[in-house]
């Protein structure tokens, strides 16, 4: 049992109250596990803690006091006058941004990167978490885009890779598309559509180098068929004389780091993209949206303040470049330590 915190994000608030006339959100969970889409939603906010809609406010949350990581989530709208309420949103899963946060949490970004930085607009009002949670998945989106690396664990049901004879005379090997891997569910031989022969896994003939995505097959014999299964006498000369069956092996597998065990320069690295975005929009705010220097005088004493913001420079442009410099030394060191050398990008 965890606290699970649900955000609601209320885009078009104003439509939403003004002209449609909701004035609460209802939160609804289900204890079904597998995609959200199944099972029974109830509510479980009520009367006293449903969150009220303000015109003033587009993010709002709440938090499952007896929820879990497995659990869906819906919300809607409601009309507490006459008892109306709007489509559901999506199913939001229990796990939603507490995975997201074991790997870089608002507090962290703002505590330990964002440091001495004024994170509120001209009218004192904070920057919303909203804003801050948005960047921390844009920078994990680059990270990962850059590193050719899976940072959460996300689910690949069936990945089809090629049967290479040699690949499979020599070393039983297959390279999987995404790493590192957590878990090897299955592994089956598909050939027109029909399964050949006994599914694999880790506790069957499979040994997998999770770092590198890498799947060994473990036979008591060299050879393919030879695995230990069964396989229809048609196909056996088609295994035997191919040199290749396209997409002919299917893995079921989870890729990612595992909750908490994302290594620091990984983190570092997210945590460094991840803090551009609000240093360009507090740069772009110094003084003032767009403004490089103010100057205010009265009965004769003036005071004026000068910033390297402008029309085309952020005021905090050199924090900017720094981060961005440690992100290039980061990122040759992480793509050679899961890829090795020879597919380092340039």
């Amino acid at each position: 049992m965890s606290l699970i915190p649900i955000d609601v994000f209320v885009e078009d608030i104003e439509e939403v109250v003004s002209t449609l006339k909701y004035d609460r959100i209802e939160i609804h969970r289900s204890t079904d596990s597998t995609n959200g889409t199944d099972g029974t939603y109830a509510e479980i906010s009520n009367t006293t803690n449903r969150p009220f809609l303000d015109l003033a406010v587009t993010e709002y949350q709440f938090i499952d006091a007896t929820g879990d990581e497995d659990y869906w989530y819906k919300t809607r709208y409601l009309k507490s006058a006459t008892g109306d309420v709007s489509d559901f949103s999506d199913p939001i899963s229990g796990a939603g941004d507490l995975v997201l946060e074991s790997i870089l949490s608002i507090s962290e970004l703002k505590t330990d990167y964002l440091f001495g930085v004024n994170l509120s607009d001209d009218f004192g009002n904070p920057y919303p978490n909203s804003m801050f949670r948005r960047y921390i998945k844009a920078g994990l989106g680059r990270i990962q885009a850059e590193t050719d690396l899976i940072l959460i664990p996300t689910d690949f049901p069936a990945e089809q890779q090629d049967y290479l004879m040699q690949d499979f005379l020599k070393w039983q090997y297959v390279q999987l598309d995404h790493m590192p891997v957590i878990k090897v569910n299955s592994m089956k031989l598909i050939i027109a559509g029909t399964q050949v022969g006994e599914t694999w896994d880790e506790t069957n003939g499979l040994e997998v180098r999770k770092a590198l995505g890498r799947i060994n097959v473990v036979p008591s014999t060299g050879f393919f068929q030879q695995a230990g299964i069964a396989i229809p006498g048609s196909w056996l000369p088609t295994l035997q004389s191919s040199r290749q069956i396209p997409l002919a092996v299917v893995i079921d597998y989870q890729a990612g780091f595992e909750k908490g065990k994302v290594p620091d320069e990984i983190k570092h690295a997210v945590a460094l993209a991840s803090a551009i975005g609000p240093l360009n929009i507090a740069g772009d705010l110094i003084a003032g949206a767009g403004i490089a220097s103010r100057s205010i005088s009265m009965d004769g004493l003036s005071t004026s303040v000068n910033t390297t913001s402008s029309a085309t420079n952020s005021g905090y442009g050199a924090r900017i470049l720094q981060y961005e410099r440690e992100i290039k030394s980061l990122l040759p060191a992480i793509r050679k330590k899961y890829h090795g050398v020879g597919l380092q990008a340039g």
